[in-house]
């Protein structure tokens, strides 16, 4: 009987902490079983982009993934433009237009940077399962100065959409600005071949299964055929909904609560595809006004940049950069950047932006995690060296190996 009584104890331990250790791994599990298919691509590349010549082998051999343009500030003839004229979606980075509207109602005194925002505004914005967690972090990294009565300065709510990738702060701003004000932005200041931003919560609305009662398959292939225009109205007309139709509303939040975006990772890799899309030599156009104090005038080109400064650089990057601003998104198959330097030992300044977009999916997670586009594009800023080798190769298709120049450029 005792012998009973100790295998029944010994049994129910065993089965709570197989449930404690279990339970909340389950979904781990079942993500990688819905994405089992996928999560070997590129692995043949893994050992070799783990250093920044590494991962330019990987640039120079893979073309039709990549944009880089580099422009070094009063050295035109030194361009790096490497595809610079494609159009990619580029992530949050299309929130750069709102910053640039942001700035210029900041300037004529329509907004005020110490506006108080409440959380309760943004968090509207936030579907369940879709990037929590950096909606957290973001929030997290504001001080408490700056965070109190259950809201935020606007000024650090622009931080958060455009360091901290956080998707409903790009949302609040989408709306409180207008999609038509965002639109004229880029026509007074002449920037072509860019997209204005999107409402965040609308893409992911526009392709889930269950809100829309289709496959992926299915909501991949209409949206597929349709015209660009078409497309982002659709996208932005299920986000208005949204936001004004209560019980549409709920019936989003449910369906997200239960199954997240219902998306695979090769899913979400298409799903990307219908963001907004910027030529990298488009968003260095950008930046470089407001650089040039002609985003408007120089009063807005200083709250442009002061939304780009990084104000806290860790002691390596002090060391190398005497001014650093950036914006970098890597979302599912997708990594792109625009930053801004200035050199501390050499004095020169570069503004550069790169696009990868459709990568291989496990590459895109070690790349990722490694942040290694960010490391690529502050070396190519501070390293003089390094920054006329891979001129020499991606332009000029050109290395140099035991004193000999060869030629490099794929047949």
């Amino acid at each position: 009987m005792r012998l009973l009584k100790f295998i029944g104890v010994f049994l129910a331990v065993f089965i709570v902490i197989a449930a404690l250790i279990i339970i909340p791994s389950l979904k781990s599990v079942r993500t990688i079983i819905k994405n089992y298919d996928s999560l070997n691509e590129g692995s043949e590349w893994i050992q070799q982009v783990a250093t920044v010549g590494g991962f330019l082998n990987y640039i120079e051999a893979h073309p039709k993934q990549i944009s880089i343009y580099s422009y070094t500030s009063g050295q035109p003839d030194s361009t790096l433009d490497y595809n610079g004229e494609k159009m990619r979606p580029v992530g949050t980075l299309s929130a750069l237009v709102s910053i640039a509207a942001y700035a210029h109602l900041i300037d004529t005194g329509i907004w005020h940077p110490d506006e108080s925002v409440p959380l309760d505004s943004i968090n509207q914005y936030q579907l369940p399962g879709v990037y929590s967690n950096t909606h957290q972090k973001a929030l997290s990294q504001i001080s408490e100065a700056d965070k109190k009565d259950g809201a935020v300065k606007l000024q650090e709510l622009i931080r958060m959409a455009i360091q901290g990738q956080d998707l409903p702060a790009a949302d609040y701003l989408y709306w409180k600005i207008g999609p038509a004000r965002l639109d004229s932005a880029l026509e007074e200041l002449g920037i072509r071949n860019m997209e204005p931003p999107l409402p965040w919560a609308g893409l992911y609305i526009t392709v889930n299964p269950d809100v829309n009662h289709k496959s992926v398959k299915q909501l991949m292939k209409d949206l597929s055929g349709m015209s660009r225009e078409k497309q982002r109205q659709i996208i932005i007309d299920n986000a208005r909904r949204f936001n004004e139709d209560p019980s549409f509303h709920d019936r989003v939040n449910e369906a997200f609560k239960k199954d997240g975006t219902g998306l695979s990772f090769a899913q979400e890799r298409m799903a990307y595809s219908f963001l907004s899309r910027s030529s990298a030599k488009s968003l260095v156009q950008l930046v470089k006004k407001a650089w040039n104090d002609s985003l408007y005038n120089t009063n807005a080109s200083k709250i442009f940049l002061n939304s780009l400064q990084w104000k806290n650089m860790v002691p390596l990057m002090q060391k190398v950069f005497s001014w650093y601003g950036s914006s970098f998104d890597n979302r599912m198959s997708l990594l792109s950047g625009v930053d801004v330097g200035t050199a501390s030992r050499f004095g020169t300044t570069r503004i550069q932006a790169m696009v990868l977009d459709s990568l291989p999916i496990q590459l895109w997670l070690h790349l990722s995690s490694q942040f290694s586009n960010q490391t690529f594009q502050r070396r190519l800023i501070w390293d003089p060296t390094f920054f006329r080798i891979a001129y020499r190769r991606l332009i000029l298709h050109q290395t140099v190996i035991d004193s000999e120049v060869v030629n490099t450029k794929p047949n």
